[in-house]
Order: structure tokens, then C-alpha cells, then sequence
């Protein structure tokens, strides 16, 4: 897939990964709790490329949050 592509499927599914984004920022505890609302939000994706970009983008927000989390235990 190329970056052009994997941009305009990004903007295409924006309010989607931007529903994921809330719920891995939620203080839900219960992982399987956050585990089905994200496969609601992925079983939103009209097409398995969708579903691929959005997952992409939930898990690069969780990335992010690990490290920031990292960072901050280490200053």
C-alpha cells in the first residue's frame, strides 16, 4: 500500500480512529471491555483495507502512549 493510499483510507475512516483513539485514552480497566469496543469500531470498516488502516492507526496510538509512558517514568 502506498503512503498515498494509506492517507486518503486515514482520512476516509477519520471519525472511526478518532472514536478508537477516545476509548484507548478511556480509563476503562477491563481490557476486554476496550478489546470490544474496538472490534465494534473495526467491524464498522466497510472494506478488510479499511479495517487494516484503522488498526494501524489504533496501534500507533498505543505505541505512542507506551512510549510517552516510558518517557515520563524515566524523568
Amino acid at each position: 500500500m502506498t503512503n498515498e493510499r494509506f492517507m486518503e483510507i486515514t482520512r476516509k475512516n477519520m471519525l472511526l480512529i478518532k472514536k478508537a483513539n477516545f476509548i484507548v485514552r478511556s480509563s476503562l480497566e477491563q481490557r476486554t471491555e476496550v478489546s470490544a469496543l474496538l472490534l465494534n469500531i473495526l467491524s464498522e470498516c466497510e472494506t478488510q483495507e479499511d479495517k487494516t488502516v484503522v488498526l494501524a492507526q489504533i496501534l500507533a496510538r498505543l505505541e505512542q502512549r507506551t512510549i510517552s509512558r516510558i518517557y515520563a517514568t524515566l524523568q
